[in-house]
């Protein structure tokens, strides 16, 4: 039974640790009315996921992401974006930011897709029209909250581009990328 193997995630994470910081205080801003998902220091890594997949173990996940990994990209939040849950997240919103649909990032996007899906036990995310690339900050359940969004609009946040690096990192069933794995 394939969910019974490791979920993996490719993902761009910012390279700038105090940029990372502000996401996490972004996320904190929200944290009252999280459900499950919660963006925070010691739990999860700000990222923008390329693609999800399943794989035996995690030393076959590197090799399957090898020529991928480690590769560096400049990402731009566009704005906060609010996201209905589907399927197994019916009732929930995902309050994310958007990223900007840059050429280079949607081709990297669905060249990782293309190879992982010959390749890989399992994968949950489509090649381009399906993507729509984001920093997940935190889902809700049920009614959206009220919320002041005036400070999750700080400029290094949206509107400025950041350096990311690709990573193979750890992941759960919600998306949240764990811990980095690799490239080592």
């Amino acid at each position: 039974m394939t969910n019974l193997l490791p979920r993996f995630n490719i993902a761009a994470v910012p390279v700038d640790e105090d940029l990372r910081e502000d996401f996490y205080r972004a996320a904190a801003s929200l944290e009252a009315f999280a459900d499950g998902y919660c963006l925070a220091r010691g739990q999860a890594l700000p990222h923008a996921t390329l693609c999800q997949f399943r794989a035996a173990d995690a030393a076959s996940a590197l090799r399957l992401v090898k020529g991928f990994a480690g590769e560096e990209i400049e990402l731009q939040n566009t704005g906060l974006h609010i996201r209905k849950g589907e399927a197994e997240h019916s009732g929930t919103f995902w309050i994310e930011y958007a990223v900007a649909c840059a050429p280079r990032l949607m081709d990297l996007q669905t060249r990782i897709v293309g190879h992982l899906q010959k390749n890989a036990v399992e994968i949950f995310n489509k090649k381009n029209e399906g993507y729509h690339p984001h920093f997940t900050l935190v889902r809700t359940e049920g009614v959206l909250p009220r919320f002041d969004a005036t400070a999750l609009f700080d400029r290094r946040l949206v509107g400025d581009a950041f350096p990311c690096r690709l990573w193979l990192g750890l992941s759960d069933e919600n998306g949240q990328f764990l811990k980095i794995l690799g490239p080592s």
